[in-house]
């Protein structure tokens, strides 16, 4: 269905982000990551995207990229629940990383 949506409009962001999080399910984090990085440059301020795909980062061993990923969501301004919970993990993970 993500796929679908893609084709229908090339820029529906949501769709990126709900195909990322498939990907990131089945392990393919490669593909993730690609789909997390067209969220980010359709809609720079998606903290959900910048810090999932920081998660990424980190578990394929990029600390550089995941610590830029968690810096910038912190920058953002949380828009609900779910962006306020991943600035908690981001600024979490960050603190473990910078030690």
């Amino acid at each position: 269905a993500f796929r679908k949506a893609i084709e229908l409009n090339p820029k529906f962001q949501a769709a990126y982000f709900g195909r990322a999080r498939v990907h990131d399910a089945k392990g393919e984090f490669d593909q993730a990551i690609g789909d997390y990085t067209k969220v980010l440059t359709l809609y720079d301020k998606h903290v959900e995207a910048m810090v999932y795909r920081g998660v990424l980062y980190e578990n394929t061993g990029r600390k550089d990229d995941a610590i830029n990923d968690y810096r910038a969501a912190l920058k953002l301004t949380a828009e609900d629940d779910d962006d306020r919970k991943a600035q908690a993990d981001a600024l979490d993970r960050l603190s473990r990383l910078q030690r």
